[in-house]
């Protein structure tokens, strides 16, 4: 039985205010890009950058990586996902890929 019905595509897609520091590192470029969300959900996330020339493109692949603090300890958490779109001067977009759409 599939969760993949309206409902939960627009639940998956709703976009919460939201700002933290978050790093993408590219799977087969040398490319680091480091910023601020504006928003996410929990299928991806807008990273904000003034960068005019960034070497990537709808498709490729990466990890997005955000730090976080709890009980006084730092720690990274990650997510694998795909650039969405490339907006020079204003930031990339990211879909993180779920399981169910890697099968």
């Amino acid at each position: 039985m599939s969760s993949d019905t309206p409902e939960n595509h627009a639940k998956r897609d709703e976009r919460i205010p939201f700002s933290t520091q978050l790093r993408f590192e590219a799977d087969h470029k040398d490319v680091v890009i480091e910023g601020l969300t504006t928003d996410v959900s929990m299928s991806g996330a807008f990273i904000q950058t003034t960068a005019e020339n960034l070497p990537l493109v709808e498709g490729d692949e990466g990890v997005v990586f955000v730090e976080m603090d709890k009980d006084g300890q730092t720690f990274e958490v990650s997510f694998h996902c795909v650039v969405a779109r490339v907006i020079p001067g204003r930031g990339v977009a990211f879909d993180f890929e779920s399981e169910e759409e890697v099968e």
